[in-house]
């Protein structure tokens, strides 16, 4: 009798250890399934800061480009009005060293030599850097006094460092 008894409480330890382990076992998928779910919320969330790493990377490179547009455009906008002071004037020897070698320019004055009229004045309508080809980029909108039908004109320059120097490397005249 004592042996069954023995057996009888073995065999309720083993019910109720089994029955424990399957509680834990449940347990433990539960976990598993919360760990599954977490992990995919956070390869969800790897992914947004990768998203947002790369937002932050283009942030920079667009923010780097304002600071260069900033920072240049004194000097641009200075060698800009030297270009149509030396094209007003005729001065075709500072036209020449203002503009990059591999740019092919006719020169055409429009002053009061050859025309009916006057220069009177210039406006940098735009200014932008354009990253893609390194260049910035000055629209200009020159004024003449009694040009019929040449009231205005427009200027389109690209300016480029090349040898650390400022150099014309585009430059379009449209009446």
């Amino acid at each position: 009798m004592f042996i069954a008894v023995g057996c009888a409480r073995n065999d309720t330890i083993v019910k109720e250890t089994s029955k424990g382990n399957n509680d834990n076992i449940e347990n433990l998928e539960k976990k598993i399934k919360t760990l599954e779910l977490d992990n995919e919320q956070i390869k969800d969330l790897q992914e947004k800061i990768k998203l947002l790493e790369a937002e932050n990377n283009e942030m920079k490179v667009k923010m780097d480009n304002i600071k260069k547009e900033k920072d240049n455009f004194n000097k641009l906008s200075h060698l800009a009005v030297e270009f149509v002071n030396a094209q007003v004037k005729g001065d075709t020897k500072k036209l020449k060293e203002m503009i990059s070698e591999e740019v092919e320019w006719k020169y055409v004055p429009y002053t009061k030599d050859n025309s009916d009229g006057q220069y009177e004045y210039m406006v940098i309508q735009a200014y932008e850097y354009v990253p893609e080809d390194d260049v910035f980029r000055i629209n200009i909108k020159e004024s003449y006094d009694e040009i019929p039908g040449l009231e205005f004109q427009f200027l389109d320059l690209h300016f480029k460092k090349i040898n650390n120097e400022w150099k014309i490397v585009y430059v379009v005249l449209q009446p």
